[in-house]
């Protein structure tokens, strides 16, 4: 899940905090000739972030033939501030998929790891600025009914195809690009820094460009051949699961929400039963507006707050005023949640990669097993396949999937709470690095452990190596403390 997009939802309470942004901007770049100037134009990132260099360079959209429609990728460079660069910099590779790296340009201006290198952030093909794949599916986010409502899904199909072969957006072509993109800045070996999905489009590019690499940071992992929506319901039980541990554990939240999994349960089976009527705020007007809150979008919305520390711990008391027949915070969460994703995310990219890259790992006979007792239930799985019914995607090769194995230097971090990309993907994915090393950060989710963790890959980048590093900012994070009172719950709608 990308950076930018969970520091907005975060801030409706509803999705993961991002990494603390710095609030210093960053000293002046060194005044060094970097064989990418003249390529990139000066520019000023929103938000106090500085300044940097932008651009584009075209693609074939057809990578093959190289014949055909191009593609503009957008291009932002962060010049390392110190005087003594470092000749490598670092790629960040951004989640979703469907999300933009440039997006995050401002947030990452302060990032320790400029101190020594450039930060690269390339909008991959069907994300951002570089021929967004980009579907409206949910009216601003008030249409509830469907997760992926089909007749939308498919409209939206008909529009892109106006102007995308929808087939060619995939992860080993979007990494093709980038690195064509490495060697167009005149790089040598790049430091990989990615992040959820960007930690898979990572593995690719690294099994693909192994030359191209000199170290690859990786949090939030996702692990190769991964059937994600089949997995999305029991990765996503077992963190509502902890998280109803440590509000066991914690007198406060225990006090309050004796029992807090069972009013889960009673809320969903109500809604399952009866959608409800809930008078909301239009997430873009914020003027009243009345939806239908069903089963599947409460679902849909707990489980992304689950992602991240605050949003998690406000879940005891948004499901316990629904219990008590109190609806609106929940939903509130499912329209501002699916007002931004769609804002945020490139819908229509996530649809080719994931019905070229995840689905087809899906034999729809294993769906009971898989869901059968979560909270989470097989709406999301079942209505995705749905969508790759109607949509165009690439065959992939039959060795599509393996784990991949490198001698290169790899940094892995993975949270014990995390709901989408549990530590148990993380360790498998490790077993393919001899020279690699997994960080397991105690209560934590997808959103990772923030500064902490950006000094840990700063020091693990320049060290071009896994050993030694210092990890008792780790060790030392609590539990964010759970919010039992509704007073201290965010406005509603802001």
């Amino acid at each position: 899940m990308p950076r930018r997009l969970l520091a907005a939802l975060a801030l409706a309470a509803l999705l993961p905090l991002p990494v603390p942004v710095h609030a210093a901007s960053p000293a002046a770049p060194a005044k060094t000739v970097q064989r990418w100037q003249g390529k990139l134009a000066p520019c000023t990132l929103p938000e106090r972030g500085g300044k940097a260099f932008c651009g584009t360079y075209e693609v074939f959209e057809n990578r093959e033939s190289r014949s055909g429609r191009r593609i503009p990728l957008k291009i932002v460079v962060l010049p390392a501030t110190g005087p003594n660069r470092a000749p490598d910099p670092v790629f960040f590779l951004e989640g979703g998929p469907g999300a933009a790296a440039t997006m995050d340009a401002a947030e990452l201006a302060g990032d320790p790891v400029r101190a020594r290198r450039d930060i690269v952030l390339v909008d991959t093909r069907g994300t951002g600025g570089s021929n967004p794949l980009s579907c409206p599916i949910w009216n601003d986010g008030t249409r509830l009914d469907h997760l992926f409502p089909l007749d939308a899904v498919t409209a939206c199909r008909d529009e892109l195809q106006k102007r995308a072969d929808l087939s060619r957006y995939t992860t080993p072509a979007a990494m093709d690009d980038v690195d064509e993109v490495r060697r167009y800045l005149g790089y040598g070996p790049v430091n990989l820094s990615g992040a959820s999905y960007g930690t898979f489009a990572a593995q690719i590019f690294l099994a693909r460009h192994p030359e191209a690499v000199r170290t690859v940071a990786l949090a939030s992992v996702v692990k190769p051949g991964e059937p994600a929506p089949l997995n999305h319901a029991r990765n996503a039980q077992q963190a509502l699961e902890l998280l109803a541990r440590d509000c066991a554990a914690e007198p406060a939240c225990h006090a309050a929400f004796p029992r807090f999994l069972e009013e889960v349960s009673t809320v969903l089976d109500r809604l399952a039963k009866q959608p409800v009527k809930v008078q909301v705020k239009h997430p873009r007007t914020g003027q009243p507006v009345t939806v239908e809150l069903t089963r599947s979008a409460a679902a849909d919305s707990l489980r992304f707050a689950l992602y991240s520390p605050n949003p998690a711990s406000q879940v005891p008391l948004r499901i316990h005023l629904a219990a008590q027949g109190d609806y609106r915070e929940l939903a509130q969460a499912a329209v501002l949640l699916r007002s931004r994703l769609q804002q945020g995310l490139a819908l229509g990219l996530l649809f080719s990669v994931s019905c070229a890259e995840d689905l087809p790992f899906i034999d729809s006979r294993e769906i009971p097993a898989a869901t059968r007792g979560t909270f989470y239930g097989d709406d999301r799985v079942r209505e995705q396949l749905a969508v790759c019914g109607v949509w165009p995607h690439a065959p992939l090769p039959a060795s599509w999937g393996a784990l991949v194995h490198s001698d290169v230097p790899v940094l892995l971090f993975s949270g014990e709470r995390d709901p989408v990309t549990p530590p148990a993907d993380a360790a498998l994915v490790a077993r393919g690095f001899p020279h690699g090393r997994l960080v397991q950060i105690p209560h934590g989710t997808h959103a990772g452990a923030g500064e902490c963790q950006e000094r840990l890959i700063a020091d693990f980048i320049e060290r071009g190596s896994a050993d030694g590093l210092d990890l008792s900012c780790i060790k030392a994070g609590p539990p964010a403390p759970f919010v039992t009172s509704a007073a201290k719950l965010p406005k509603r709608g802001s």
